[in-house]
């Protein structure tokens, strides 16, 4: 996926089978909306230090790194 603007990101939260199960798990827990929580994944990703740079490649390194900064969204807005 060749990101080149947070919008980008946001796409791939989108459609992104894990963030996808988070959702379900947190709303199903009566915890509220998951829209904050998405909106902060969207500026954890993109303030990550050693990210892609825009207009590259960025699918490897979100697949193997979404778990982690879905954690630490949920734990910012927790």
């Amino acid at each position: 996926m060749i990101v080149k603007n947070k919008k980008d990101v946001a796409e791939y939260i989108a459609s992104s089978p894990v963030v996808a199960e988070t959702k379900v798990a947190y709303e199903e827990g009566d915890r509220g909306d998951f829209t904050e929580i998405s909106e902060e994944l969207v500026r954890v990703i993109c303030r990550t230090s050693g990210r892609p740079k825009y207009g590259t490649d960025w699918g490897t390194w979100l697949d193997d790194n979404i778990d982690e900064m879905l954690q630490e969204a949920v734990s910012i807005v927790m």
